[in-house]
């Protein structure tokens, strides 16, 4: 076989992760089957396929820095998912998801090589290896460190684990939303209703000996909801999404999510055109951030720094925003969307200030 018709020379962290994860199944159902699917409980057919085997990731990691490197690591992971729609009061899909990979990478100089599988097999991920390892054929070799379990802080608390959830009781907080927005008020003609859950487990291990594993929830509950009245119609939205198991819904019920929908539905069939001109803005923190992460997230990243095409290349220390703007990047926030208990490459997360009162202070 020729390994070198894989070789790439350079490859962005992200797209290295989304090609590692990029085996898997998707079982979607008509209605009629859904109560079969939908009938068993998480644990019947969620269970992991990640085997942490330090050995294994040992004889993958010297197999990858064989030809030369000073870094090489492996990203497993297995993803466990559930998508569930409602709309016009009747249950239209059901996909239920499991998707699994690993990536190895292997880091020389400025370049990088990689290669994933969807089997993660010892055959496979030795092939994996020596793909990724052309990238440093000829350059000197870092011995790789022992393999130590370590662990993280933990941001993320669970108390219901969504694989112990039976799917009854996904299908009774969707009712219970769908219910509540068509109840508050007559003008609401129709609600939609999406609901999604995952768990996905991570397996790290590099070269500098460090072995991590977790396994991360996330649930996204989407309501929305069509007001008509006034000669016009408006689409209200309400997403609700956290880093946690489902007891999500004891603090935050669907009723309430479905309602603070309706409401803006409702409210916005008054709402009058913007006048033309400058104004002040008034942006919700979740946009908000949106619109900061695309805008100034982006070009503080790293490897865009290393590469001196961020527009903030060179600038640490300097003004780059108004007094009012301090911009945090924060993994540490307790079950919220964002957070984790580490990144894909294993690091702490943590409060971290990019830009102080307009002056910018650190990269990602």
């Amino acid at each position: 076989m020729d390994y070198k018709q894989y070789f790439v020379k350079d490859i962005p962290r992200r797209q290295f992760l989304e090609m590692s994860v990029k085996g898997g199944v998707a079982l979607a159902v008509t209605p009629v089957l859904m109560s079969q699917l939908l009938s068993c409980r998480g644990t019947e057919i969620s269970k992991s396929a990640i085997d942490p085997d330090p050995e294994l990731f040992k004889k993958t990691i010297a197999k990858a820095l064989e030809k030369g490197g000073e870094f090489a690591d492996i990203y497993l992971e297995n993803r466990i998912s559930r998508r569930i729609l409602m709309e016009e009061s009747k249950f239209k899909s059901a996909v239920y998801g499991v998707s699994q990979g690993a990536g190895v990478r292997v880091i020389s100089g400025d370049r990088t090589g990689f290669a994933y599988t969807d089997e993660i097999t010892e055959e496979k991920l030795k092939k994996a290896a020596q793909v990724a390892s052309y990238v440093a054929l000829g350059s000197d070799t870092s011995a790789p460190v022992a393999l130590s379990p370590q662990d993280r802080n933990s941001y993320i608390s669970v108390e219901i684990p969504l694989q112990e959830v039976a799917d009854e009781k996904r299908l009774d907080v969707i009712k219970r939303a769908h219910q509540a927005a068509l109840d508050y008020d007559p003008r609401i003609k129709m609600a939609s209703i999406s609901y999604y859950d995952e768990v996905r487990e991570r397996t790290i291990a590099n070269s500098e000996g460090l072995l991590l594993n977790d396994a991360l929830p996330h649930m996204f509950f989407i309501v929305q909801a069509l007001a008509v009245g006034n000669d016009t119609r408006h689409m209200g939205r309400e997403r609700l999404s956290k880093h946690m198991g489902f007891e999500m819904f004891d603090l935050y019920p669907p009723e309430e999510v479905a309602r603070t929908c309706a409401r803006e539905a409702i409210t916005m069939l008054e709402a009058k055109d913007c006048p033309a001109g400058k104004m002040d803005v008034v942006i919700q923190n979740g946009w908000g951030g949106v619109l900061v992460h695309e805008a100034v997230g982006h070009p503080l990243e790293a490897d865009n720094i290393a590469r001196q095409i961020g527009v903030f290349t060179g600038k640490l220390g300097q003004k780059v925003a108004s007094d009012v703007f301090t911009m945090v990047d924060d993994g540490s926030l307790p079950n919220m969307r964002g957070t984790t208990n580490f990144d894909d490459e294993g690091t702490q997360m943590k409060r971290n200030v990019l830009i102080d009162k307009g002056v910018l202070v650190k990269y990602m």
